[in-house]
């Protein structure tokens, strides 16, 4: 069952019962404005850091992720019936706009 409420100009998500348990889940995160730069040495080693702790709070693998210039890919895959994906990309989410949010702000204007 689909959740109807509008959701920008995502796709629409479907019941939380799908992100739970032992389910395989394909998530795609995009950026503002598809924005490029970010990826670096430093964002990939964050970015399986963040993955990993959000792993030990909602329990889960991740046996495979792309990162591209203007976004990324990544499979997890439940394992525990208390298992709940929702919660663990919105940790990852609010983690890593911090990450980005802090980088731009130091850089220098080009």
């Amino acid at each position: 069952m689909r959740n109807e409420r509008p959701h920008q100009s995502h796709l629409p998500r479907l019941d939380e019962a799908a992100y739970a348990g032992t389910a395989m889940v394909h998530w795609t995160l995009t950026l503002e404005d598809r924005a490029t730069g970010w990826l670096d040495a430093t964002f990939h080693r964050r970015f399986r850091e963040l993955t990993l702790h959000a792993s030990a709070r909602q329990p889960f693998v991740c046996p495979v992720y792309c990162l591209m210039p203007d976004h990324m890919h990544v499979v997890w895959c439940g394992t525990s019936s208390h298992s709940q994906q929702l919660l663990a990309m919105r940790f990852l989410r609010r983690s890593l706009n911090l990450r980005c949010a802090r980088n731009s702000a130091t850089r220098s204007p080009e």
